[in-house]
Formats: C-alpha cells, structure tokens, sequence
C-alpha cells in the first residue's frame, strides 16, 4: 500500500483518495450488520425448536456482549499490529464459518459454538470497519461520515430482518444464515479488491492539512486516556437500548400480540429504515452544533419511548420500538463519531477496541438481564423499565462532559 504523507501541498485528488476505501468500508459493514442486526426474526423459531427458556435465550443473544469483552483489546491490538484490511479479511470468513456452523445445528449446545464462532469474527471485524472509516473520514465531515455508517447499518437491518424472516417463512430459519453467507462472502470480495488504505502509518491518517509529520511521536496511550473510556461508557448504555430491543422486540411482539416472523421483521426493518434519516440528519448537526447538546437530545426522544413498549396497545408498541430502534441506535454511532476525534493513526485501533470492550459489557448484561427479568416477573416490562433507566445515567454522563471544554476532557485541538 502507498504511504502519503499530507502537508501543505496536498492536491484536490489526494484528498479524494480516502472515498474508495471509504466505501469500500461501509460497505462491508452493510454486509456484516445484516446477520448481526438482522438476525432477531428468527429467534422465536430458534426458541421453539430447541425449547428455550427467556434466560437461555438471553444468554444466547447475549454471548455477543462476552465475546465483545474477550476479544475487543486483542482486535484493536491485532489491526495496530497486522492493519485493518488482512485482520478484516481473516474475520469475516471466520463470520461465515460460523454462520455455517449455526445453520447447521442440531442443539442449543452447537447453536452456542456457532454463535461464539460468528461473534468472535464479527467483533474483529467491526473493529477494523470502524478503525478503517474513522482514519479515512476527513475531520471536518466526522459527525456526517458516522451518521453515514449508521446509516448503512441501519439499511443493512431492513434489508437483513425481512431476508431472515422471509426465508424462515419459507424454507426454514437455518435458510435465513444461510442468506447471509452469500450476502458476506460479496461483501469480502469488496474488501479484497477495493479497500487500500490511503495513508499507512500514523503519518499521513494521524493529522489534519497543515500538521507537522513529527508530530506523530507524541500520540498518547489510549488505554490511558479518562475520555475513551467515558465515551466507552456513553456508547455502551446508549447502545444498550437498541440492541435489547432488536433481540427481544420479536418475542414479546408474539408474547404480547402473537405477531409471526414477517410482523415482527416489519417492525425492526421500519425501526432501521427511520435511523437511516435520524443518522444522517443527527450526522450534520453534531458537525454543526454543540455535539453534547445533540446527545443529549438523542436521549431524551429514547428514554420515553422504551417505557412506552410496556403500553398494551399494539400500535403504541410498535412506534416505541421503532423510535427506539431509530434513536438509539443512531446515538451509537454518533458516540464513535466523538471517539474518532480523540485520536488518530495507529492508535485508532486501541480507541476502538476500548470503546467495544465496555459496550460489550452492556451488550452482555442488557439482554442477559432482560430475560431473567422476564423469567422472574412473567413480563417484559421490568426489563424494559431498565433499559430506560440506564438510558437516563447515560444522559446524566452527557450532561456531566458537556461542562468541560475540549481540551479539558482530551479531544485533539
């Protein structure tokens, strides 16, 4: 791959050089996200066949949050050490390994091998998706280039959730992995003949137009940096709400209102096409206003929202699920947009591998703690009154870092 080093000199057509592999990024993360956001319509089936109780299914969909705590550190040391696009590679068969293996199975045990095999791909993955898009986006369109990676996400969940749900009608669930095979094996052949980083080393991804090259020596530790791991914590509670509620949204809609798997689809494929607007309308205005004022407001629409899923009235609990959907997942992405501007370069892959290690903590206890609250009360509605909850401490955090000015909380000047 070419090193350019970017100065004063820099021509109009080095400063496109970062849309190809842009692309190229996003674009395999559309592939990945529709197996992992779009997966939830068929978990009912899969409860059904092998007899699951709320908390085995919470484990199941939770083990995503274990191997997010296992694994993040060593993935943002491994794309440091091997760069994003031969560690990306490498992940995503690993996704396909395991996505064979789930539609395979024959028990709930292998069910869990298949899934660990998958998340375990997935999560290196994402980090080298996230590590490559934060190093190619200039810093002037941070805010507007996350919110388009939210919004791919989100179109990959309208496209994924519909697939699944379609196929499972059909053919049976084990078809609905079988569809995003295909769907990730396009997706590694995108990486491997379109991604090229543009600049390799912290050189020329570390520094905005006009910074000194020498400058690259002074890159802190991430790992020691208070406000990676705030932020950490800002995207692990606000994420929190969306991914629950895309696991469970689909049993308590057939719990409560006996809705099958193309009802339950709708709902998160509705939910992810709104936050396709919401990221890149939240994209430009964390560009162009306070961008703590903008979180804030992020969770203010989905703390009411969550408690509104506990109403028993159908349609009420469908535009909860889909404002929660839309918002909270939108606050997820905008959460990195901040991290990408902590720091750049090599040390890109350390931010994001703190920022996933915390998030997969939440990811690991939200439904994990949603399904024994289930167990134990008969209902959703306790589990959805702690979503919320943990929402607020998020805002509270918010309101916390917007009292301190950027240089105080570590944000490059």
């Amino acid at each position: 791959m070419q090193t350019t080093i970017i100065g004063q000199g820099i021509t109009n057509n080095d400063q496109r050089k970062w849309i190809v592999p842009f692309v190229a990024a996003l674009f395999a993360m559309l592939c990945l996200q529709m197996s992992n956001l779009g997966f939830s319509p068929l978990l009912p089936a899969i409860q059904k066949e092998f007899k699951l109780t709320f908390s085995q299914l919470g484990f199941f969909t939770g083990m995503y949050g274990i191997i997010a705590i296992i694994l993040s550190i060593p993935a943002g040391l491994a794309v440091k050490k091997f760069g994003e696009k031969k560690v990306l590679i490498g992940a995503t068969l690993v996704v396909i390994l395991g996505l064979q293996l789930l539609a395979q199975t024959t028990d709930y045990n292998f069910a869990l091998v298949g899934r660990a095999v998958w998340i375990s791909g997935y999560r290196f993955a994402f980090i080298c998706i996230l590590t490559a898009i934060a190093l190619h986006a200039p810093s002037s369109l941070k805010g507007r280039s996350m919110g388009i990676v939210g919004a791919v996400s989100s179109l990959a969940s309208v496209i994924g959730a519909p697939l699944a749900g379609g196929l499972a009608k059909n053919f049976g669930w084990r078809y609905g992995f079988m569809g995003y095979i295909v769907t990730d094996l396009i997706g590694l052949l995108i990486i491997i003949f379109f991604y090229r980083r543009a600049s390799q080393g912290e050189v020329g991804s570390m520094h905005d137009l006009g910074e000194k090259s020498t400058e690259a020596s002074k890159t802190p530790n991430a790992f020691k940096m208070p406000i990676v791991w705030a932020l950490a914590f800002l995207v692990a509670m606000m994420g929190m709400a969306a991914l629950t509620v895309t696991y469970y949204v689909p049993s308590a809609a057939k719990a409560n209102f006996g809705m099958d798997s193309v009802g339950t689809g709708w709902i998160i494929s509705t939910g992810y096409l709104c936050a396709i607007f919401i990221n890149l309308l939240y994209g430009f205005l964390m560009d162009k206003y306070n961008k703590w004022y903008v979180m804030g407001s992020l969770a203010i629409i989905v703390i009411p929202s969550v408690c509104f899923l506990a109403s028993s009235d159908i349609n009420v609990f469908k535009l909860a699920a889909i404002l929660t959907l839309a918002f909270g997942f939108t606050s997820t992405n905008q959460v990195y947009s901040i991290a990408g501007e902590v720091l750049k370069g090599r040390e890109m892959g350390n931010v994001m591998g703190v920022m996933s290690l915390v998030a997969g903590i939440f990811g690991y206890l939200g439904p994990q703690m949603l399904g024994i609250l289930k167990d134990s009360t008969k209902g959703f509605n306790a589990g959805w009154y702690m979503i919320a909850s943990i929402v607020t401490i998020a805002l509270i955090e918010i309101i916390w870092l917007s009292k301190f000015r950027n240089s105080d909380v570590g944000f490059r000047k």
